[in-house]
Protein backbone atom coordinates (compact mmCIF):
# COMPACT_ATOMS: atom_id res chain seq x y z
CA UNK A 1 0.00 0.00 0.00
CA UNK A 2 1.18 3.59 -0.55
CA UNK A 3 -0.28 6.90 -0.12
CA UNK A 4 0.76 10.29 0.20
CA UNK A 5 0.22 13.10 3.19
CA UNK A 6 -0.02 16.66 2.35
CA UNK A 7 -0.30 19.33 4.62
CA UNK A 8 -1.11 17.01 7.53
CA UNK A 9 1.13 18.76 10.51
CA UNK A 10 -0.84 17.42 13.19
CA UNK A 11 -1.12 13.93 12.65
CA UNK A 12 -0.20 11.71 14.89
CA UNK A 13 -0.45 8.21 13.63
CA UNK A 14 -1.99 6.10 9.88
CA UNK A 15 -3.89 3.03 10.77
CA UNK A 16 -4.20 1.03 7.47
CA UNK A 17 -7.48 -0.80 7.03
CA UNK A 18 -8.90 -3.58 5.23
CA UNK A 19 -11.99 -5.39 4.74
CA UNK A 20 -12.53 -8.46 2.82
CA UNK A 21 -14.99 -7.92 0.04
CA UNK A 22 -18.84 -8.28 1.77
CA UNK A 23 -17.54 -7.28 5.03
CA UNK A 24 -18.74 -4.50 6.65
CA UNK A 25 -16.42 -3.86 8.90
CA UNK A 26 -12.60 -2.32 8.59
CA UNK A 27 -9.75 -4.46 9.91
CA UNK A 28 -6.12 -2.92 11.86
CA UNK A 29 -3.45 -3.99 8.87
CA UNK A 30 -1.00 -1.98 10.28
CA UNK A 31 -0.22 1.61 12.58
CA UNK A 32 2.55 3.71 11.04
CA UNK A 33 3.12 7.22 12.87
CA UNK A 34 3.33 9.92 11.08
CA UNK A 35 6.41 11.81 10.43
CA UNK A 36 7.93 13.92 8.02
CA UNK A 37 7.96 12.19 5.06
CA UNK A 38 4.75 13.05 2.94
CA UNK A 39 4.56 9.46 1.45
CA UNK A 40 4.29 6.33 3.15
CA UNK A 41 4.10 2.78 2.56
CA UNK A 42 3.52 -0.67 3.59
CA UNK A 43 4.15 -4.23 2.11
CA UNK A 44 0.74 -6.79 2.84
CA UNK A 45 1.82 -10.04 1.74
CA UNK A 46 -0.80 -12.10 3.69
CA UNK A 47 -3.81 -11.53 1.86
CA UNK A 48 -5.37 -14.89 -0.32
CA UNK A 49 -6.72 -14.28 -3.75
CA UNK A 50 -9.80 -12.26 -3.77
CA UNK A 51 -11.27 -8.78 -3.58
CA UNK A 52 -10.24 -6.27 -0.65
CA UNK A 53 -11.27 -3.03 0.35
CA UNK A 54 -8.81 -0.47 1.82
CA UNK A 55 -8.48 2.34 3.53
CA UNK A 56 -6.31 4.73 5.55
CA UNK A 57 -7.45 6.25 9.16
CA UNK A 58 -5.59 9.23 9.81
CA UNK A 59 -5.77 10.17 13.79
CA UNK A 60 -4.09 13.60 14.10
CA UNK A 61 -2.88 14.60 18.18
CA UNK A 62 -5.80 15.47 19.49
CA UNK A 63 -7.36 12.01 18.90
CA UNK A 64 -9.80 13.48 15.89
CA UNK A 65 -9.64 11.35 12.98
CA UNK A 66 -10.60 11.31 9.36
CA UNK A 67 -10.64 8.49 6.43
CA UNK A 68 -9.31 8.01 3.14
CA UNK A 69 -11.31 6.89 -0.04
CA UNK A 70 -12.08 3.23 0.06
CA UNK A 71 -10.06 1.89 -2.60
CA UNK A 72 -11.08 -1.66 -4.17
CA UNK A 73 -7.96 -4.37 -4.50
CA UNK A 74 -8.28 -7.31 -6.33
CA UNK A 75 -5.27 -9.75 -5.70
CA UNK A 76 -5.16 -12.09 -8.41
CA UNK A 77 -4.38 -16.06 -7.55
CA UNK A 78 -0.43 -17.14 -8.53
CA UNK A 79 0.23 -18.65 -11.91
CA UNK A 80 -0.33 -22.66 -11.42
CA UNK A 81 3.77 -23.57 -11.46
CA UNK A 82 5.66 -27.07 -10.90
CA UNK A 83 9.15 -27.55 -11.30
CA UNK A 84 12.26 -29.05 -9.93
CA UNK A 85 16.04 -28.34 -8.97
CA UNK A 86 18.14 -28.90 -8.97
CA UNK A 87 18.63 -30.76 -12.64
CA UNK A 88 19.81 -32.74 -13.05
CA UNK A 89 18.08 -34.21 -10.04
CA UNK A 90 20.22 -35.60 -7.32
CA UNK A 91 19.59 -37.06 -3.86
CA UNK A 92 18.56 -33.72 -2.06
CA UNK A 93 16.31 -32.41 -5.13
CA UNK A 94 12.96 -30.47 -4.96
CA UNK A 95 9.63 -30.62 -6.36
CA UNK A 96 8.09 -27.29 -5.90
CA UNK A 97 4.02 -26.45 -7.09
CA UNK A 98 2.70 -23.20 -7.31
CA UNK A 99 -1.83 -23.41 -6.96
CA UNK A 100 -4.09 -21.33 -7.63
CA UNK A 101 -6.19 -22.40 -5.78
CA UNK A 102 -7.67 -24.34 -2.37
CA UNK A 103 -8.27 -28.18 -4.04
CA UNK A 104 -7.51 -31.65 -4.54
CA UNK A 105 -4.81 -32.18 -6.17
CA UNK A 106 -2.39 -35.59 -6.67
CA UNK A 107 1.60 -35.27 -7.80
CA UNK A 108 3.42 -38.01 -9.21
CA UNK A 109 6.04 -38.80 -11.28
CA UNK A 110 6.55 -41.84 -14.37
CA UNK A 111 9.36 -43.25 -15.76
CA UNK A 112 9.56 -43.15 -19.48
CA UNK A 113 7.27 -46.03 -19.97
CA UNK A 114 4.83 -43.92 -18.32
CA UNK A 115 4.68 -46.03 -15.28
CA UNK A 116 4.06 -44.17 -11.75
CA UNK A 117 7.39 -44.59 -10.00
CA UNK A 118 6.43 -41.95 -7.00
CA UNK A 119 3.24 -40.57 -5.37
CA UNK A 120 4.11 -37.27 -3.77
CA UNK A 121 1.23 -36.00 -2.55
CA UNK A 122 -2.91 -37.03 -3.28
CA UNK A 123 -5.62 -34.96 -1.55
CA UNK A 124 -6.46 -31.55 -0.85
CA UNK A 125 -3.89 -28.52 -0.70
CA UNK A 126 -4.58 -24.45 -0.12
CA UNK A 127 -3.70 -22.49 -2.33
CA UNK A 128 0.01 -21.02 -2.84
CA UNK A 129 3.93 -22.85 -2.69
CA UNK A 130 4.17 -26.40 -1.64
CA UNK A 131 7.49 -27.99 -1.53
CA UNK A 132 8.10 -32.43 -1.94
CA UNK A 133 11.99 -33.92 -1.60
CA UNK A 134 12.57 -36.04 -4.08
CA UNK A 135 15.26 -38.23 -3.30
CA UNK A 136 16.55 -39.19 -7.45
CA UNK A 137 19.36 -41.77 -5.73
CA UNK A 138 16.25 -44.37 -5.86
CA UNK A 139 15.73 -44.35 -9.48
CA UNK A 140 17.76 -45.34 -12.37
CA UNK A 141 19.45 -42.97 -15.01
CA UNK A 142 16.88 -41.60 -17.13
CA UNK A 143 14.07 -38.93 -17.85
CA UNK A 144 11.46 -39.06 -15.73
CA UNK A 145 8.10 -36.76 -15.98
CA UNK A 146 6.26 -34.77 -12.87
CA UNK A 147 2.53 -34.79 -13.81
CA UNK A 148 0.27 -32.54 -11.17
CA UNK A 149 -3.24 -33.19 -11.63
CA UNK A 150 -6.06 -30.58 -10.44
CA UNK A 151 -9.45 -29.54 -11.17
CA UNK A 152 -9.34 -27.77 -14.42
CA UNK A 153 -5.26 -28.40 -14.22
CA UNK A 154 -2.96 -30.68 -15.66
CA UNK A 155 1.17 -29.72 -15.50
CA UNK A 156 3.73 -32.00 -16.70
CA UNK A 157 7.85 -30.96 -15.83
CA UNK A 158 10.77 -33.19 -17.48
CA UNK A 159 13.07 -34.19 -14.90
CA UNK A 160 16.62 -35.47 -15.78
CA UNK A 161 18.27 -37.92 -13.24
CA UNK A 162 21.65 -39.34 -13.60
CA UNK A 163 23.26 -40.68 -10.76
Amino acid sequence: LDWQVNGALDSDFYDAEYAKEGAFDFENLATLDAADPEVYQHFATEFSPGLYRFRIRQVDTDGNFRYSQVEDILILPPDPNLKAYPIPANASSVVEVQLPSEGEYRLRMYNDMGQAVQTFHEGKLDAGAHTFELNASRYGNGMYYLRLEGESLNLVQKVLIIN
